[in-house]
Protein backbone atom coordinates (compact mmCIF):
# COMPACT_ATOMS: atom_id res chain seq x y z
CA UNK A 1 0.00 0.00 0.00
CA UNK A 2 1.49 3.62 -0.99
CA UNK A 3 -1.50 6.21 0.37
CA UNK A 4 -3.21 6.37 3.60
CA UNK A 5 -6.96 8.03 3.27
CA UNK A 6 -7.55 9.70 5.63
CA UNK A 7 -11.13 10.75 5.24
CA UNK A 8 -12.53 8.67 8.33
CA UNK A 9 -10.25 11.41 10.45
CA UNK A 10 -11.59 14.50 8.69
CA UNK A 11 -13.78 15.86 11.30
CA UNK A 12 -11.55 15.33 14.13
CA UNK A 13 -8.36 17.12 12.28
CA UNK A 14 -10.54 19.57 10.99
CA UNK A 15 -12.04 20.11 14.67
CA UNK A 16 -8.14 20.20 16.00
CA UNK A 17 -7.23 23.46 13.48
CA UNK A 18 -10.20 25.49 14.65
CA UNK A 19 -9.53 25.11 18.53
CA UNK A 20 -5.75 25.40 17.91
CA UNK A 21 -6.32 28.70 16.04
CA UNK A 22 -9.89 29.78 16.67
CA UNK A 23 -10.85 30.03 12.60
CA UNK A 24 -12.97 28.21 11.14
CA UNK A 25 -10.80 25.21 9.31
CA UNK A 26 -12.04 22.34 6.78
CA UNK A 27 -10.28 20.37 4.41
CA UNK A 28 -11.44 18.09 1.50
CA UNK A 29 -9.99 15.05 0.75
CA UNK A 30 -6.71 13.93 2.99
CA UNK A 31 -4.42 11.21 2.87
CA UNK A 32 -1.08 10.26 3.63
CA UNK A 33 1.26 8.28 0.39
CA UNK A 34 4.73 6.73 1.13
CA UNK A 35 6.71 6.41 -1.80
CA UNK A 36 8.64 8.05 -2.22
CA UNK A 37 8.90 9.65 1.29
CA UNK A 38 6.31 10.34 3.42
CA UNK A 39 3.63 13.26 2.56
CA UNK A 40 0.43 14.45 3.82
CA UNK A 41 -1.78 15.80 1.47
CA UNK A 42 -5.05 18.43 1.83
CA UNK A 43 -6.87 19.13 -0.93
CA UNK A 44 -9.56 21.85 -1.09
CA UNK A 45 -8.26 23.72 2.22
CA UNK A 46 -10.27 26.86 3.57
CA UNK A 47 -8.93 28.52 6.67
CA UNK A 48 -11.21 31.03 8.10
CA UNK A 49 -10.21 34.74 8.44
CA UNK A 50 -10.08 37.01 11.77
CA UNK A 51 -13.96 38.28 12.66
CA UNK A 52 -13.08 41.59 11.56
CA UNK A 53 -11.31 40.51 8.28
CA UNK A 54 -12.78 41.33 4.48
CA UNK A 55 -13.48 38.06 3.26
CA UNK A 56 -14.76 35.15 5.36
CA UNK A 57 -11.76 33.03 4.29
CA UNK A 58 -7.98 33.82 4.67
CA UNK A 59 -6.77 31.03 2.99
CA UNK A 60 -8.08 28.94 0.02
CA UNK A 61 -5.88 25.79 -1.52
CA UNK A 62 -6.83 23.36 -3.64
CA UNK A 63 -3.73 21.09 -2.89
CA UNK A 64 -1.11 21.22 0.03
CA UNK A 65 1.91 18.67 0.24
CA UNK A 66 4.23 18.60 3.11
CA UNK A 67 6.70 16.02 3.04
CA UNK A 68 7.75 15.01 7.13
CA UNK A 69 11.38 14.67 7.75
CA UNK A 70 12.15 11.31 8.43
CA UNK A 71 14.86 11.04 11.57
CA UNK A 72 11.97 13.14 13.95
CA UNK A 73 9.65 10.97 13.00
CA UNK A 74 11.62 8.07 14.44
CA UNK A 75 12.16 10.34 17.46
CA UNK A 76 8.22 10.85 17.86
CA UNK A 77 8.35 14.66 16.77
CA UNK A 78 6.04 15.82 13.58
CA UNK A 79 8.07 17.58 11.60
CA UNK A 80 7.90 19.00 8.11
CA UNK A 81 10.51 20.02 5.77
CA UNK A 82 9.24 20.63 2.37
CA UNK A 83 5.83 22.62 1.84
CA UNK A 84 3.85 22.73 -1.22
CA UNK A 85 1.38 24.91 -2.04
CA UNK A 86 -1.08 24.40 -5.25
CA UNK A 87 -3.76 27.19 -6.26
CA UNK A 88 -4.21 29.04 -3.48
CA UNK A 89 -5.68 32.45 -2.73
CA UNK A 90 -4.17 33.97 0.65
CA UNK A 91 -5.11 37.00 1.53
CA UNK A 92 -2.90 38.94 4.78
CA UNK A 93 -4.57 41.95 6.08
CA UNK A 94 -4.14 44.41 8.76
CA UNK A 95 -6.86 46.07 10.35
CA UNK A 96 -6.83 49.69 11.27
CA UNK A 97 -4.73 49.65 14.72
CA UNK A 98 -1.88 47.22 12.95
CA UNK A 99 -3.50 43.85 13.83
CA UNK A 100 -2.52 41.03 11.24
CA UNK A 101 -5.17 38.43 10.80
CA UNK A 102 -2.06 35.75 10.91
CA UNK A 103 -2.43 36.19 14.80
CA UNK A 104 -4.13 33.40 15.60
CA UNK A 105 -6.39 32.93 18.65
CA UNK A 106 -9.21 31.10 20.48
CA UNK A 107 -13.26 31.81 19.71
CA UNK A 108 -13.62 31.19 23.55
CA UNK A 109 -14.11 33.86 25.51
CA UNK A 110 -10.99 35.89 27.33
CA UNK A 111 -10.95 34.57 30.69
CA UNK A 112 -12.64 31.05 30.03
CA UNK A 113 -9.96 28.20 30.58
CA UNK A 114 -9.28 27.03 27.68
CA UNK A 115 -8.99 30.64 26.26
CA UNK A 116 -5.06 31.46 25.15
CA UNK A 117 -3.14 34.54 26.19
CA UNK A 118 -4.33 37.68 24.36
CA UNK A 119 -1.80 38.22 21.18
CA UNK A 120 -0.75 34.41 21.06
CA UNK A 121 0.42 33.49 17.30
CA UNK A 122 0.01 30.13 15.74
CA UNK A 123 3.74 29.68 14.45
CA UNK A 124 5.01 26.80 11.89
CA UNK A 125 8.45 25.71 12.21
CA UNK A 126 10.90 26.19 9.15
CA UNK A 127 10.79 24.52 6.60
CA UNK A 128 14.00 23.46 3.94
CA UNK A 129 11.46 24.03 1.03
CA UNK A 130 8.34 26.28 0.35
CA UNK A 131 7.09 25.92 -2.95
CA UNK A 132 3.79 28.01 -4.18
CA UNK A 133 2.40 27.37 -7.72
CA UNK A 134 -0.51 29.18 -9.24
CA UNK A 135 -1.04 31.29 -6.12
CA UNK A 136 -2.25 34.61 -5.39
CA UNK A 137 -0.99 36.82 -2.50
CA UNK A 138 -3.23 39.69 -1.35
CA UNK A 139 -2.12 42.27 0.88
CA UNK A 140 -4.78 44.42 1.96
CA UNK A 141 -4.92 47.51 4.97
CA UNK A 142 -8.43 48.30 6.60
CA UNK A 143 -8.96 51.52 5.67
CA UNK A 144 -7.23 51.82 2.39
CA UNK A 145 -8.88 52.42 -0.86
CA UNK A 146 -9.10 48.87 -3.52
CA UNK A 147 -5.99 49.30 -6.14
Amino acid sequence: MKTIDLDKYDDLIDSKIESATGRDFRSGKLRVNFFPGIELVAEDVHFGNAAWGSDPEMVKIKRLDGRLAIIPLLQRRLEIDRFKVFGATILIEEDKKGAGNWIFGSTKPEGSPESPTVGTSFALGGFDEVLFEDTVLIFRRSGMAEP
